[in-house]
């Protein structure tokens, strides 16, 4: 009976422990995505070295932006802090019909810019 209560004891401690851990990000924040269908360009035709909308991750880190074009283009992923000032990046997608890549950004703001005049649909979703 002692080592009954002795192992209930520490079963206890450990949903607690875990109920503590867990709680450091709350589940309704864990599963929360952002990001809406065409946020970024919505089959749009658009020129050569165009840039999409910007989007605001809101400090969601984990992203995957995807779409399609009707031309094969590179798409450039451009970052900013602050909305206004876009830097280009490292990283390019080699687009044609469909495309989709997935990223850790750090930046608040993203866009992304096309090199060939085309009709492109594109979205950014993110989550923690």
């Amino acid at each position: 009976m002692q080592t009954l209560k002795r192992h209930s004891a520490l079963l206890v401690l450990l949903i607690l422990n875990f109920l503590v851990w867990a709680g450091r990000v709350p589940f309704a924040q864990q599963s929360t995505m952002i990001g809406e269908y065409g946020n970024l360009w919505n089959s749009q035709a658009i020129m050569a070295g165009s840039a999409s909308a910007a989007f605001d991750t809101k400090g969601f880190p984990h992203c995957t932006i995807f779409g399609a074009t009707t031309v094969p283009s590179t798409l450039v992923i451009q970052a900013s802090a602050d909305g206004v000032n876009f830097y280009g990046g490292d990283i390019l997608i080699m687009a044609f019909e469909t495309y989709s890549t997935g990223l850790y950004i750090g930046q608040r703001w993203v866009r992304l810019t096309s090199s060939a005049a085309t009709t492109i649909s594109g979205t950014i979703q993110c989550k923690l």
